[in-house]
C-alpha cells in the first residue's frame, strides 16, 4: 500500500491535481505514511526519505507522464527491483491516475474538506 500512494501522489503532484493530492494524503495516512515523507515527493530525488526501489519506481511514473514510451534505462532500474506484476501495475495505474486528474480537472471537481496544500501546511 505504502508504495502505490507514494507514486500515485506523485501523479497528482505532476498533473497538478489538487483533489487527487487531498486524497491521497488521507490514504497515504491511513496506510502509515508521515506527512515528512509525503511532502518529501515534491524532492524525491534528491530526498533521503525513499529508497533506491521507491526513486526507480518514481522515475518511471515520471517518464510515463512524459511519454507513453520510458527510456530502456529507466525500465531496465525499475524491473532490477521489482516484477512483472509491479511493471504492469505501475503502466495501468499511472494511466489511470492521469486519467482520472484530467477528469477531475475537466470537471472542476474540488476536495470536499478544506485542501490540505501541497506542503500540507492546512494539516
Amino acid at each position: 500500500m505504502c508504495r502505490r500512494v507514494n507514486w500515485s501522489s506523485w501523479t497528482a503532484i505532476l498533473e497538478n491535481s489538487a483533489y487527487e493530492w487531498h486524497q491521497h494524503v488521507r490514504l497515504g495516512r491511513a496506510a502509515g505514511l508521515s506527512n515528512e515523507k509525503m511532502v518529501a515527493l515534491h524532492h524525491w530525488r534528491t530526498s533521503e526519505q525513499f529508497s533506491a526501489a521507491e526513486k526507480a519506481l518514481l522515475a518511471y511514473v515520471d517518464a510515463l507522464n512524459a511519454s507513453d514510451h520510458p527510456l530502456d534505462d529507466v525500465h531496465n532500474e525499475l524491473a532490477k527491483h521489482y516484477g512483472p506484476d509491479v511493471l504492469v501495475g505501475a503502466n495501468l495505474l499511472a494511466g489511470f491516475y492521469v486519467m482520472t486528474a484530467k477528469f477531475l480537472g475537466a470537471m472542476e471537481v474540488e476536495p470536499e474538506q478544506k485542501f490540505v496544500g501541497w506542503q500540507l501546511e492546512s494539516v
